[in-house]
């Protein structure tokens, strides 16, 4: 039915266990969380907003085990008149939202160039830039830079996927594989 009725207006992610979708409605958003396991965890309504033009977004989910909860970090490119800005939404899987920011796409940083790649764990996510390894945290209600790893800047770039593995995270580029350990 969602197919049908908004073909080509919704987009959604979906891991081992999360899934997070939204489609426009009016001016805004209209989010949806759900169980991949249990279809009858479904949680809509989750309404936010994004000015400008939608021109990309990517999803990562993160388990948060000492609050017993996931967080879905969705990234999102969007065109405001002649400016790009990348718009981070943090949910919880009730549809809370946690944190979201907005950030110019040339932040110095550089975790706002690209929205694919990420990896989160818990209340933080890790983001692959031309510098190497950026910890993004959330903390009340606010996104911002906990930490940056440079010396990962021979492994990683814009363009690598990081994959989260126990002791470990894998760098993934168009022709290597990296596992780093972070401190």
């Amino acid at each position: 039915l969602v197919g049908d009725v908004l073909a080509n207006r919704t987009r959604f992610w979906v891991d081992d266990s999360n899934g997070f979708g939204f489609y426009p409605v009016g001016r805004g958003y209209m989010g949806f969380r759900f169980d991949a396991r249990d279809a009858n965890n479904f949680q809509d309504g989750i309404i936010f907003e994004m000015p400008g033009t939608l021109i990309d977004a990517s999803c990562t989910f993160a388990v948060c085990p000492h609050h017993a909860i996931s967080l879905a970090w969705l990234f999102a490119h969007v065109k405001v008149g002649a400016y790009m800005r990348c718009i981070i939404t943090v949910i919880k899987g009730d549809g809370a939202i946690v944190a979201q920011d907005s950030f110019d796409v040339d932040h110095p940083d550089g975790f706002a160039r690209r929205v694919r790649g990420r990896a989160a764990v818990g209340p933080v996510c890790l983001v692959p830039t031309d510098e190497g390894m950026i910890r993004l945290k959330v903390d009340n209600g606010k996104i911002s830079v906990a930490k940056t790893f440079p010396e990962t800047k021979q492994w990683v770039d814009d363009d690598t996927t990081l994959l989260l593995d126990t002791g470990g995270v894998f760098a993934v580029n168009s022709d290597s594989i990296y596992k780093l350990k972070l401190s």
